[in-house]
């Protein structure tokens, strides 16, 4: 327990699915047509990443007094994400880095939140789950060009989906710890969701989307009024074991119509 408290292993554990689900679906969509060396090295840089940048975050909260102690993760992990990132570029070449214009602004801005204690904002999660969505894109189509010259297909379709679902999700746990009982949350978490529906439906008649992403999305906005309403707004308290069981379901079947 106290390697986690010193900053080596995150405490969100909410953010494991997150973390793992786009990285899984574009591992498993690249590899249909033949998985690049690159690709493992990648998968690293990401998980290893994350985890520097959960040292990072708690370094820059510290107390000058207390900083010392999240160095030698911050370090280590830095590390080997940048020996990782290093073995990506000499795997996959250099053009990979058109994608880090991409991702500056959104690690630069968490990071900025995270100082400022506003880790747990809506801004932080949209920057934390766009960075996670964005390998959705990044192993399929080595650079935003190529993205652009395939043009919208079924595979171009996933990250914007899982972006969808993810940053929903984000709205729902507001709704149940530190915005609970305000009716706002609860309508905007269930039009995100409505509105995903929607655009799912126009995706299918695009041909890039199957029914089940709109099915998927109606679920997801009868979660996000049920669960206040039953919970919350009810006078009970619906434990983060609880709601994190459920994500894990919804994730599993959005992992399902990713690789359907």
């Amino acid at each position: 327990m106290a390697s986690k408290r010193g900053g080596w292993i995150p405490q969100q554990h909410g953010a494991w699915a997150m973390l793992v689900v786009p990285l899984a679906v574009g591992l498993v969509v690249r590899g249909r047509e033949g998985l690049p060396g690159w690709a493992w090295p990648l998968a690293v840089t990401w998980l290893v990443g994350y985890f520097c940048f959960n040292a990072a975050g708690l370094w820059l909260k510290a107390a000058p007094t207390r900083r010392a102690s999240f160095l030698p993760p911050l370090l280590t992990h830095g590390a080997i994400a940048g020996l990782a990132g290093v073995t990506t570029l000499a795997l996959g070449g250099l053009p990979l880095l058109w994608w880090v214009p991409v991702y500056i602004p959104l690690l630069g801005a968490a990071l900025w939140l995270t100082a400022h204690r506003r880790e747990r904002s809506l801004w932080s999660g949209l920057c934390t789950v766009l960075a996670a969505c964005l390998l959705a894109w990044i192993l399929p189509f080595r650079t935003p060009q190529e993205l652009i010259d395939a043009g919208p297909d079924r595979t171009s379709w996933l990250a914007p989906a899982l972006f969808g679902y993810f940053f929903g999700t984000v709205f729902v746990v507001k709704t149940l710890i530190r915005e609970r009982n305000k009716p706002g949350w609860v309508l905007a978490s269930v039009l995100w969701h409505l509105v995903w529906a929607v655009i799912s439906v126009a995706a299918r008649q695009q041909g890039v989307a199957g029914w089940g992403w709109a099915a998927f999305f109606l679920v997801g906005a009868a979660r996000a009024w049920a669960l206040p309403w039953f919970g919350p707004r009810r006078g009970r308290t619906i434990r983060p074991g609880q709601v994190g069981m459920l994500e894990v379901l919804m994730s599993l079947v959005a992992l399902a119509l990713c690789l359907a």
